[in-house]
């Protein structure tokens, strides 16, 4: 791919000149770097109750940069990273957030997913980034890379961060395609973006979404700092996939639940009507989720349970089909569209059992839904897939209850839920010892020794 390898050039051209450039007039710069702090925290939210991220700041004198393709909004990308920034503030002196929005977010009524309080030492800073569908969006996220890889090495000659997280191999390559940022770098690969963006891709569109993807991986692979992903078959599933061995220390980064916050909202759990049992889902409304085949499922079940009552809780482009799939088949059933996500835990706190029948992908096989770590941290039973990912760590009717992709056996486990009220029982109170291994004080204190090592190495 001649284009991206002539940009890559010369950005790394640019950043070298930049870095020397700036570092002759290095103190001047330090004073102006001070005075962009003072201004900053004068013009961010704040968390005025957040005194622990105060006297976390005074045990770590770490500062880092965290760029994340979505720190605002309410899918499960853009809450499983606001919770673990949230949770990494905590554990350094300072968190810079640089993150992308969209025009949605500005002038809809999606702007209430600006309003996020954070604590007083992170500043988010908003790139505008206006939504382009494939391939054209997957080359709009790297040119915001670049962007954001200028404006990181400004901070580090700063000395405004040490070190630097980013999620996502494509918004990384501004960071990992130049030495003295890709040293400090720590990149996050949750899933081969191919593989969620095929099927809705055709023709020849096809090879030049593998090609930038596996360029972006193997780039992340060879250079970056450390490396982190979502899961140990993952961690497989990626250098198999790409095709050579890495140089780059992986270590496992999981979702998980601020456990604190869950436990408040279990504490609030709505009141549900004696006449009907709520059979839920939850998460973005795409095809690999299985929410049609939820649907069909339903429709059997309500044969039998005719108060089992559906609630879907999310948005995305299947909204209408599954909506007239509802109406169609008669299934009792609620559609929520999208909502911020703490109303859709306090949903969620009200399930009977929450399923997730996910279809397999490479992406569903070797990552934990973050849905099923809040269910479990809200004492809530999940019927899931088999994934991977699940098979081998967790006991079948003992930690969950497992399914397959398919409408007779979704129905026939939904069916096995409301028939066995005292295993219900037994799930329940075996989740919330599941969550504890998944608590985000513990993950952003992994992440968190990670980005010091790197600091530490290059000083």
């Amino acid at each position: 791919m001649p284009i991206p390898c002539g940009f890559v050039l010369f950005h790394r051209q640019i950043l070298d000149l930049l870095e020397n450039l700036l570092s002759y007039s290095q103190p001047l710069l330090l004073n102006l770097g001070d005075n962009m702090l003072e201004w900053s925290s004068e013009h961010r939210l704040r968390d005025r109750n957040s005194d622990r991220s105060r006297e976390a700041a005074a045990t770590s004198g770490m500062k880092v940069l965290a760029v994340l393709p979505s720190f605002y909004g309410w899918t499960g990308d853009a809450v499983n990273e606001r919770q673990l920034t949230l949770a990494l503030s905590r554990c350094v002196k300072s968190v810079y957030v640089l993150t992308l929005i969209g025009l949605k977010q500005l002038v809809t009524r999606r702007r209430s997913e600006l309003k996020v309080s954070v604590p007083e030492n992170m500043r988010v800073l908003p790139l505008l980034c206006p939504y382009l569908p494939p391939p054209l969006g997957l080359f709009e996220i790297v040119l915001a890379s670049y962007v954001f890889g200028l404006f990181a090495a400004i901070l580090r000659i700063l000395r405004i961060v040490d070190s630097i997280y980013v999620r996502n191999s494509l918004l990384a390559f501004g960071f990992v395609s130049t030495k003295n940022l890709a040293k400090v770098t720590v990149v996050k690969l949750p899933a081969l973006v191919e593989d969620e963006l095929l099927p809705t891709i055709g023709g020849q569109l096809n090879k030049v979404v593998v090609k930038l993807c596996k360029t972006a991986d193997k780039l992340v692979l060879a250079n970056a700092g450390r490396v982190c992903v979502p899961s140990e078959a993952f961690r497989q599933q990626l250098i198999a996939r790409r095709g050579l061995p890495t140089r780059t220390p992986i270590f496992v980064i999981s979702p998980g639940v601020d456990a604190k916050k869950i436990g408040s909202m279990k504490a609030d759990d709505q009141a549900v009507s004696r006449s009907e049992t709520r059979i839920g889902f939850i998460g973005s409304l795409s095809w690999w989720q299985g929410v049609d085949l939820l649907v069909e499922s339903m429709a059997i079940v309500n044969k039998q349970f005719p108060e089992a009552h559906l609630y879907i809780v999310g948005g995305g482009k299947m909204s209408g089909m599954l909506e007239q799939k509802c109406r169609s088949l008669k299934v009792r059933y609620t559609l929520t569209g999208f909502i911020p996500h703490e109303d859709a835990v306090k949903l969620l706190a009200t399930f009977y059992t929450l399923v997730s029948p996910g279809r397999r992908t490479s992406t569903t096989e070797s990552n934990i839904p973050i849905k099923l770590v809040e269910a479990w941290a809200l004492g809530v039973p999940v019927i899931v897939t088999k994934h991977r990912v699940l098979d081998g760590k967790f006991k079948d009717r003992e930690d969950l209850i497992f399914c397959e992709p398919e409408v007779k056996d979704i129905a026939d486990k939904i069916l096995l839920a409301l028939k066995n009220p005292e295993m219900m029982n037994r799930l329940a109170e075996r989740s919330a010892r599941l969550a504890e291994e998944f608590d985000y004080e513990h993950i952003a204190s992994r992440l968190s020794e990670a980005l010091n090592e790197l600091k530490r190495k290059t000083f």
